[in-house]
Order: structure tokens, then sequence, then C-alpha cells
């Protein structure tokens, strides 16, 4: 009963986001959409913050919850910028106020991880040592969250294929390289 709670006071809280910036949003405005009260409200959440920390978390595990599922590191990240497409308004409302590092922390989390498999993938037989391959993984983690967060403040522009496919044709082969040039590091 608590995580249905929870997903219908999310699923207000983003409704409401559509139409009013996050900053102006109350818990009683959250509680009267929902149709619960305000002490129902906290009895799952602490704050507004606390509310969209867990949002993040439930869309963390959408992506990357069954990481079998995806054939390769582009169709995860697929998978996430289809999910930040179709949440575009509550994207923007976060990322547009001063919490966008709640949002942050998350893409980073999904982008490193999905990186890093492919990292273990390639550098299986190569002679890298494990500092080296969380380097590369960073380092292309950083680029991929850059230019997502590129599309985000440009409005989305691109569809979610278009963005992750001009990406991952730029990344394709660059990751196996720059772990054949860490080898000589060892």
């Amino acid at each position: 009963m608590s995580q249905i709670t929870k997903r219908a006071i999310a699923e207000a809280f983003v409704r409401i986001m559509e139409n009013k910036p996050m900053g102006k949003i109350t818990i009683g405005d959250i509680a009267e959409e929902c149709g619960i009260s305000r002490m129902t409200f906290y009895y799952h959440f602490q704050d507004i913050y606390d509310l969209i920390e867990w949002i993040c978390r439930e869309d963390v595990k959408k992506v990357y919850g069954d990481k079998s599922k995806y054939e390769s590191w582009q169709a995860g990240f697929l998978s996430l910028c289809r999910i930040i497409y179709e949440n575009r308004k509550f994207v923007r409302n976060v990322y547009d106020s001063f919490h966008r590092d709640y949002l942050e922390k998350y893409i980073f989390e999904i982008v490193y991880e999905l990186v890093l498999d492919r990292v273990h993938q390639l550098s299986e037989g190569i002679d890298i040592s494990a500092e080296n391959r969380h380097y590369v993984a960073r380092f292309y983690m950083y680029a991929i969250v850059g230019v997502t967060a590129d599309w985000m403040k440009d409005g989305f522009r691109e569809s979610p294929e278009e963005m992750s496919g001009r990406l991952g044709a730029m990344i394709e082969g660059q990751v196996l390289e720059s772990i054949r040039k860490l080898e000589k590091y060892e």
C-alpha cells in the first residue's frame, strides 16, 4: 500500500509541475491534488526534495534495474533518454530550479554504470587496471552527461533516438581505443 501511495503522490507532484514552477509548489498543493492529508504526505516523504529524490531513484530502477535487458550501453542510454523526454516538463522544472543536483546525480549514476559495464566488456583480455577502467568510464560519463544536459537545456530539440544515436555513433570504437591507450600506463 505504501508504494501505491508514494506513486500517487509522485504523479500528483509531476502533474502540478507541468503548470507551476517547483519553487512555488507546497506540500498542501500536492496533498490537495492527490486527495490526501498533509500528514499522509509526511508519512511517506520528509519534504519535496525527498520526493524528487524518490522519483529519480524510481527512474533509475526503470532504466537500470535489469541490465541484462539491454543489448548495448546505447540501448540503456536510449531508455534513459526516453524517460527524460517523456517527463520533460518535470525534468526541465527540476533542472531549472536550485536543485538540479538531484537530477544530475541520478543521470550520472545511470550513465556511469552503463559505460562501466561496456568498459569491462571491451577490456577483457587487455591488461588494464581497475583504476584505469574507472577512469575511462568517468571520462565518457562526463562527455555523455554533458551532451545530455545540453539536450535538456536546449529544449529537447532532437528526439531521444536522434540524440542517443548521434552520441552512440561518435563514441563507438572510441571507448576501446581509450582502453588500449591506457594499457600503456600500467
